[in-house]
């Protein structure tokens, strides 16, 4: 009959020990952090019947690195359309004396009807310029919308996996106890 018992107890104390083990796998899962890239989309700027009084108008704003800028221009008369950065607008205003033959991110010369699409490379601020080049009189932006999208990485847990784990090692810890607990008796043959 000790032999019995002493098996028992030792297979309950290794079911015990495989709960207790399966559990840490679980906890350790759980606590795996998982990413989930998100697309998103930001209206920069939207314009309607906006007159070219001046030679140029310009938007600017910052972008980052993997945002894309597009959108749409609409005008009354044809008209130039830019995309720079910092330097490159400084270049334009200063060196180029506002030539359409200026560096830039994108270029678009002698157009009522614009559309671009353009993927940023790096943090700067960046001028969205309009240039009335051609003198129109009575020149005007009909529409202009611009959007950015970027991506964003979330970081979760799953914390339904980890609470499981963690039960199924409590689980293990009290039959692995049970088993470690069980009393074998011996009998002394006389």
């Amino acid at each position: 009959m000790t032999k019995n018992r002493k098996k028992i107890r030792r297979e309950i104390t290794a079911v015990g020990i495989i709960f207790l083990s399966f559990g840490l796998i679980l906890v350790a899962v759980g606590m795996r952090p998982n990413f989930k890239i998100v697309k998103n989309t930001e209206t920069l700027l939207y314009v309607t019947d906006y007159p070219l009084s001046e030679n140029y108008v310009y938007f600017d704003t910052t972008l980052k690195p993997g945002d894309m800028a597009s959108g749409t221009i609409k005008t009354s008369n044809p008209v130039n359309f830019y995309i720079f950065d910092s330097d490159q607008y400084n270049n334009w205003q200063t060196i180029y004396s506002y030539s359409p033959n200026a560096p830039s991110i994108f270029t678009r010369t002698h157009s009522n009807n614009i559309a671009f699409s353009v993927q940023i490379s790096y943090e700067d601020t960046y001028y969205l310029v309009v240039h009335n080049y051609y003198s129109y009189s009575g020149c005007v932006i009909r529409s202009m919308y611009v959007e950015r999208t970027y991506f964003t990485r979330i970081e979760h847990f799953d914390y339904s996996l980890s609470i499981a784990g963690l039960l199924t090692v409590l689980t293990g810890l009290i039959i692995a106890a049970i088993g470690l607990s069980t009393r074998v008796k011996v009998e002394n043959k006389v």
